[in-house]
């Protein structure tokens, strides 16, 4: 038998073998291909976690052929975490405050000995591929510029590996969703930290894949836990999480990736997700994951790179926020007091709206403009929602006698600034890493709670399903698809 000479892989080398063994290659043949006994292959394999977690925080180290890990993992954690926060808020870091920095975070961890001396700072650099670069402004052509690059040299190769199905994008965003229009407008770019409007608020995290034909459940955060019009309510249309800042947390991204993984892995299905790097999307989470590849975009670029932040999630606020006009007017038209919207009344809606009004083509497009998908032409984004809205705002003001003349872009983009995830001082970053989340207290003041929904009999909701089947009926010009639903509404009332 021919003895192998001695071959050393790059680390982007070690992932494509990793995952040829996932697949159920035969190692015997994957370690011929790559040129490397198989017991060298039994090694890299053991070593899969660690692999995949030293790209997931360095991607730009694939050329790479040595793993280098740090003596104390936990502190290299939350020094990376620190260093990515600070550059998503434009934060210019010397050595010197990363070497404080990480002399602070051993301190609250107990770590003895630690120095922070420059040749740890030295080996942090190399560990992570970090480099000193001239910041050259925030100028919409710098970002384009440095995003063109990412995507030719890092994600085109991604890309390239999966299926348009396969790949999606997640992001949260924040909610008011008892805002009105009209005097709580003055609101707009408010950070809505403290006060009681903080109160009226969600998170919401909305996925979708590439081509467009896969909406993910929405993901929705609330302060409680059993909110008054949640009771008697034993389903939703969306998953919902809770805790005291209705912030999205470590937790709640890892237990719900972890979710979404054992599904995808029911239907033998390999998908890329990509995020931003918000400190609660955990990327040590990858190792736990079997049919998720977690990919992240480089700090301060997700305006121009995140396909959901280039329209998808503006489209469904959109929408949401014509809901409330035209629910404005209907009470108004008859005389009927204004009523409070719920948080079940705001997700059925978000829930609603993400099925039937954000189609494959809205999609589509804001993947384009992010560069996902390669084409000459941009398609415009959901300008529909935005005409309609302003026409019923304008008939809403009309009604109310207000001369104002707002503006509904501006409605649309009121909480445009909420805060979605925890600005993490040096404590709270430590006790994140050491998994020490105190965060999950269920608040209780009687100024969140709402309405409960009333207990519907089963005869009631047959005898509704049967008013609503006459109602069409009666009506002309019905698209099929409509009797369809009914339908099913009635097979699943045995009606």
């Amino acid at each position: 038998m021919k003895r192998l000479h001695y071959k050393s892989l790059s680390l982007h080398q070690k992932i494509e073998l990793i995952k040829e063994v996932d697949c159920g290659g035969k190692r015997k043949d994957i370690a011929a291909k790559f040129g490397i006994p198989q017991s060298t292959l039994t090694t890299i394999y053991k070593c899969k976690e660690n692999i995949i977690t030293c790209l997931n925080d360095a991607p730009n180290l694939k050329v790479r052929k040595r793993l280098r890990t740090a003596k104390n993992l936990e502190l290299d954690k939350a020094v990376t975490v620190f260093i990515n926060e600070a550059r998503e808020k434009n934060v210019p870091l010397t050595g010197e405050i990363i070497k404080g920095k990480a002399k602070r975070f051993s301190d609250l961890m107990n770590i003895g000995n630690f120095t922070g001396s420059s040749g740890w700072l030295s080996r942090y650099k190399k560990r992570h591929g970090l480099k000193w670069k001239c910041l050259a402004g925030d100028s919409a052509g710098a970002k384009l510029t440095v995003a063109r690059e990412w995507m030719q040299q890092y994600c085109k190769q991604i890309l390239s590996e999966y299926d348009a199905s396969d790949i999606f994008n997640g992001d949260e965003t924040g909610l008011l969703y008892r805002c009105f229009p009209g005097k709580s407008m003055v609101f707009d770019n408010d950070n809505c930290k403290n006060g009681k409007r903080a109160k009226d608020r969600i998170t919401i995290m909305l996925c979708c894949n590439m081509s467009g034909s896969e909406l993910l459940k929405p993901l929705v955060i609330g302060y409680s836990q059993k909110p008054r019009c949640f009771k008697h309510v034993k389903s939703l249309p969306v998953e919902y999480h809770w805790n005291k800042k209705a912030w999205m947390t470590t937790r709640i991204f890892e237990k719900w990736i972890i979710e979404l993984d054992d599904k995808f892995q029911k239907e033998n299905r390999q998908v890329a997700f990509f995020f931003d790097n918000c400190s609660a999307h955990s990327k040590q989470i990858q190792c736990h994951l079997s049919s998720i590849t977690l990919h992240f975009f480089p700090p301060n670029l997700t305006s121009v790179l995140q396909p959901m932040d280039l329209g998808i999630i503006r489209s469904v606020k959109a929408h949401y926020r014509n809901e409330i006009v035209l629910n404005l007017i209907s009470e108004i038209e008859n005389n009927s007091p204004i009523s409070k919207i719920s948080l079940l009344q705001c997700i059925n809606n978000i829930s609603k709206i993400w099925e039937q009004k954000v189609t494959p083509e809205i999609i589509q497009n804001c993947y384009r403009k992010a560069g996902f998908i390669e084409c000459l032409s941009v398609g415009s984004e959901d300008s529909t929602s935005l005409s309609d809205g302003q026409q019923n705002l304008d008939y809403l003001c009309t009604l109310n006698h207000d001369n104002s003349n707002p503006i509904f872009q501006n409605y649309v983009d009121v909480d445009s600034n909420l805060t979605i995830s925890p600005f993490l001082t040096d404590e709270e970053l430590v006790q994140s890493i050491t998994k020490c989340d105190n965060n999950d207290v269920e608040i209780t003041e009687t100024s969140i709670l709402e309405t409960s929904v009333p207990f519907v009999k089963h005869q009631d909701a047959k005898n509704s399903i049967m008013t609503l089947l006459t109602y069409v009926e009666q009506s002309e010009n019905v698209p099929k698809h409509i009797f369809t639903h009914i339908n099913e509404i009635r097979c699943f009332l045995n009606c």
